[in-house]
């Protein structure tokens, strides 16, 4: 470590050049943090999703995580063998009882650079509006005993500035905005938001990932409850929460792994979005999210936030009416009887 004191006598040409040197590499190894935390039920793929998102970003002493109320593990970002950012990954248990650990996972100097993971399982689909609920609900608790007004205020902002900004891949003449003012600007603007997204802002990016999609195929042959209008409707049910909390849909499976290289990808363009960021452009840029919406394939989902509408959502079926009852959901859909299988 250098011990720099402070002295009124110049410095000569030599020393000059080398405090130089020593500030420019100081000021270039600045690590940004950023903070992943996983909730979901128990056997909902928690673990599967912390495991493939580090294995796309091999740390050292990065392993399998312990099973504790909040596990914790990381991965380090590089750029030419420098680590530029640092994530850590937060997995709470599926006991609720644990939520009070969660200002562990992200407190008042940290959230704005959170992102929160909720998984549920096509194993029992029947459970997916229950778990949403009991998750979301604990997340809101938690952040608004956490966080101060100021701050949610602001964070809230930039979430919906997030979703005014959104650019569809597939439509090069999308007529989302290109909003290249600051966020006080925006404000005065108060642009609308499309009919029923973002009623629930927590102020904090969401992405719900159902894992294990490749039994999509095996629940249509072996279970005569679910057919193409049944996965339709599900898809739509979690559409209208994603677009009331302004949240991700992802499906993902082991079997395709392409499906978890999208996770990855779209988790590093959420959590380094920001405009004044200290990484090289060049590293923001491989960040740069180019992926397009998927729907009609009903074992291949993607709905990035900002995409979808209530009109998106009903061309799945036209009489979707966007009414959320979990009592009738689970009439519909119920239990797919499939054995557990222990993915925590």
């Amino acid at each position: 470590m250098i011990n720099a004191e402070t002295s009124t006598e110049p410095l000569k040409t030599d020393e000059n050049i080398w405090f130089s040197i020593l500030n420019n590499v100081s000021s270039s190894k600045v690590t940004q943090s950023k903070n992943l935390l996983l909730l979901g039920d128990d056997n909902s793929g928690k673990s599967t999703i912390i495991n493939e998102f580090a294995s796309r970003h091999p740390t050292e002493n990065t392993g399998r995580i312990p099973k504790y109320a909040l596990s914790y593990s990381y991965v380090n970002i590089t750029e030419e063998e420098d680590t530029v950012a640092h994530i850590g990954l937060y997995r709470l248990s599926g006991n609720s009882n644990y939520k009070t650990l969660i200002p562990f996972a992200f407190n008042e100097e940290t959230i704005s650079n959170s992102v929160a993971v909720i998984s549920l399982s096509w194993e029992n689909p029947s459970t997916f509006l229950k778990s949403l609920e009991t998750w979301l609900n604990i997340l809101e608790e938690e952040i608004k005993n956490n966080i101060s007004s100021e701050t949610l205020e602001e964070l809230q902002k930039k979430i919906e500035r997030s979703i005014h900004e959104y650019k569809d891949p597939n439509n090069a003449d999308s007529n989302k905005l290109d909003l290249n003012i600051d966020s006080s600007e925006l404000d005065e603007i108060n642009i609308p938001l499309p009919e029923g997204c973002l009623i629930k802002n927590l102020g904090i990016p969401i992405i719900i990932v159902c894992t294990k999609c490749d039994l999509i195929e095996e629940l249509e042959s072996k279970n005569k409850n679910f057919n193409d209008e049944k996965f339709d409707y599900i898809q739509q049910i979690l559409r209208t929460i994603c677009l009331q909390y302004g949240a991700s849909l992802i499906y993902v499976t082991t079997k395709n792994p392409s499906t978890f290289d999208i996770l990855d990808s779209y988790l590093l363009s959420v959590l380094f979005n920001e405009k004044n960021s200290a990484l090289s452009k060049s590293l923001l840029q491989s960040f740069k999210f180019n992926e397009p919406a998927k729907y009609i394939d009903k074992s291949s989902v993607f709905i990035p936030s900002g995409w979808d509408s209530k009109s998106r959502i009903n061309l799945l079926n036209e009489e979707f009416d966007g009414i959320i009852n979990r009592s009738d959901y689970e009439k519909i859909i119920y239990s797919t009887g499939f054995d557990t299988v222990c993915i925590i």
